[in-house]
């Protein structure tokens, strides 16, 4: 008999159901798995991730720092089994960074985020989020600066949370993330884009970006 967090971990990675696939996974049951179950899980996701296109797999390799894991996603990244799944591009670079530390990784989740049309919203979605995890390293910062001025408003306003996580242990850039983010709100980046365009600038100077050129 299965665990009650062996369950939910099961139904929220594998379940095929809308309520399922909506929720998504349950990172909490995941890590609380232990033994015979965590290699249980371990053994269920890397099948999956070998042979599915559900990307909560993936996100699951990426949560259990799946090493197994590793070869086959980078497979995923170069081959054609996602090239019309760029939520899952972003998936598998982000997990393949949280197994292996690949910061090479960020640069397919910054191509998602530039490349793929405003339509395709989730994807971009996913790829400003990811971002967040890598931290304070140009990669990651670099293209979100850019994207506080998206013309897509509400992923201009997701760019500005994830440099808050980067940033959050220093306050006068919060403060100034802060800011913008009251500017983004109401889909209004191109009405105060001026107003963006200086604190921008001085969120720069404060983290050491700032370029004099």
């Amino acid at each position: 008999m299965h665990s009650q967090d062996f369950q939910d971990f099961h139904c929220s990675c594998f379940e095929t159901s809308f309520g399922a696939t909506r929720a998504g996974l349950s990172v909490e049951a995941l890590l609380r798995l232990r033994g015979d179950e965590r290699v249980e899980a371990e053994r269920l996701v890397l099948l999956a991730v070998e042979t599915g296109t559900d990307s909560r797999p993936i996100l699951a390799a990426g949560h259990l720092k799946l090493q197994s894991a590793g070869p086959i996603l980078k497979q995923r990244l170069t081959g054609p089994i996602d090239n019309a799944r760029p939520d899952n591009r972003v998936h598998a670079a982000w997990a393949l960074f949280k197994i292996d530390n690949c910061l090479e990784a960020g640069h397919i989740i910054v191509d998602v985020l530039k490349q793929t049309p405003r339509h395709q919203q989730w994807a971009r979605m996913m790829a400003v989020e990811s971002l967040a995890d890598f931290g304070e390293v140009s990669l990651a910062v670099t293209p979100l600066f850019e994207t506080l001025l998206d013309d897509d408003g509400f992923i201009a306003y997701l760019a500005t949370i994830s440099l808050k996580r980067i940033f959050g242990s220093k306050s006068a850039v919060v403060n100034l993330l802060n800011e913008i983010q009251l500017m983004q709100t109401g889909n209004k980046v191109s009405a105060n884009r001026a107003g963006i365009q200086d604190a921008l600038e001085q969120v720069k100077v404060l983290t050491g970006t700032h370029s004099s050129s």
